[in-house]
């Protein structure tokens, strides 16, 4: 079975796993501390669609050595009711055996046919894999994304709390009421997005769940958004040529195209004629008349058959669905790469353009948005300037770091993608905790 150009990712572990989990070796057990890799590989083994997948795979396997086989021996057995008189006496019974003889290549070609099949199963499993991969990436960095932001929101809570009470001394001092005011809503403004975020957890954690085919309500880990940092993928042209190697969905059209190919050269076998050899025996009782040389002498008899394919229609017919069924394949295939060609296209720009925003947050405006509200903070209490510059200095900076956090989770999101779609890891990076 062919399996060359699956992704490197999968391929080794896919032949070599034995039991009904093909990818993984024993899942870890998952608890708060479990990292990406864990739940990547407890996935690989609880799965449900992957455990599926595999099975069509292995059954795909067996489907090989049935078509390769030689198609049985026949026995025959016939009792004559009338007795045929011979001169050497009665025939009485007749066992027979006959061994068919496909037409030279018949075998081969239905071997190739289930053997392209099983190669595409195959690949099927290495995208199911790759899939599956990167919607527990895409659900785990959403997942830190809502910690990061669960964090600032009540740190900037906390901070408002404490702008409050300023504010409220300043007032009972003889102070403007309205900086009160502005204090309190927006202190219910970060309340209601504090709700909001702490309610998007119990979806997410579903659907990570979900993904390890565990309870919707088991304990998750809590993920940390990592600062990628000195990143660098292999040009576009790499990026694109190596998806065109690697990538299961290709391959397993790739196997398609090669399965009705070798389909198409078994319906032109099978419209050749079936040989036969055989031997039958034949039982024969004594002779009648006494004395006669070789009474009750049994008969052997060599047999040879063969096939004769008069109805050419349907044969004709089996070698054009065949080969209609490959120039589908082969559009299809076209069609794929076209199509993914344009969702790595997207990848890569969202990928780059999370990566410009995370360096533009966090190398510039993060610095100055917490320069801009220390001075709103300071000028406030000098009495310089008023508690709505202040406020809004405090939205501004609230409103980056959010940004900041989701910029890093969109970057690692299509990173992701990008890597689902090539087949492969694009590239290695160190990584630092997300805690600016």
């Amino acid at each position: 079975m062919k399996i060359f150009g699956i992704a490197p990712l999968v391929v080794a572990s896919l032949i070599a796993a034995p039991g009904p989990a093909l990818f993984a070796a024993t899942a870890p057990e998952l608890n708060e501390t479990a990292t990406l890799n864990d739940c990547i590989i407890y996935a690989q083994e609880n799965n449900p669609a992957l455990h599926a997948a595999s099975q069509r795979w292995r059954a795909a396997i067996h489907q090989v050595p049935q078509a390769k086989g030689w198609p049985d021996p026949r026995i025959n057995y016939g009792y004559f009711v009338e007795s045929v008189e011979t001169r050497v006496g009665p025939q009485e019974q007749r066992i027979g055996v006959m061994q068919p003889f496909p037409w030279i290549g018949k075998l081969k070609a239905a071997g190739d046919v289930a053997s392209a099949n099983a190669a595409a199963v195959l690949a099927e499993l290495a995208a199911a894999q790759l899939q599956i991969t990167r919607e527990i990436k895409d659900v785990w960095y959403e997942l830190a994304w809502l910690e990061q932001a669960r964090r600032i929101t009540d740190e900037n809570m906390e901070l408002v709390k404490q702008l409050e009470g300023v504010s409220q001394a300043r007032f009972k001092a003889g102070g403007d009421l309205g900086a009160v005011t502005k204090a309190q809503v927006e202190l219910s403004k970060l309340q209601e997005r504090s709700v909001s975020l702490a309610a998007m957890r119990s979806p997410l954690q579903a659907r990570l769940n979900s993904l390890l085919n565990r309870p919707a309500d088991a304990p998750i880990p809590r993920p940390t958004l990592m600062v990628p940092h000195d990143i660098s993928l292999p040009g576009d042209a790499m990026l694109f040529s190596w998806q065109k190697e690697a990538n299961p969905i290709l391959e397993t059209l790739a196997h398609r195209i090669e399965q009705e190919e070798h389909a198409a050269r078994l319906a032109r076998k099978s419209g050749m004629p079936e040989l036969g050899l055989g031997f039958d025996y034949i039982v024969t009782g004594p002779a009648r008349v006494a004395g006669m040389p070789d009474s009750g002498q049994d008969a052997a008899i060599a047999m040879f058959s063969i096939s004769i394919p008069l109805w050419r229609g349907k044969y004709r017919a089996a070698v054009d669905e065949a080969e209609a069924r490959r120039d589908a394949a082969e559009s299809m295939r076209e069609n794929q790469i076209n199509q993914l060609e344009a969702k790595l296209k997207m990848a890569l720009y969202l990928f780059r353009d999370a990566e410009r925003k995370t360096d533009l947050y966090g190398s510039t405006l993060l610095t100055q948005a917490r320069s801009a509200f220390s001075v709103a903070q300071q000028n406030y209490e000098s009495g310089s300037s008023d508690f709505l510059n202040l406020i809004d200095a405090q939205r501004a900076l609230l409103e980056i770091e959010l940004e900041y956090q989701r910029s890093l989770a969109n970057q690692q999101k299509a990173l992701a993608e990008i890597e689902m779609l090539v087949g492969r890891d694009v590239t290695r990076t160190e990584q630092r905790p997300a805690n600016n």
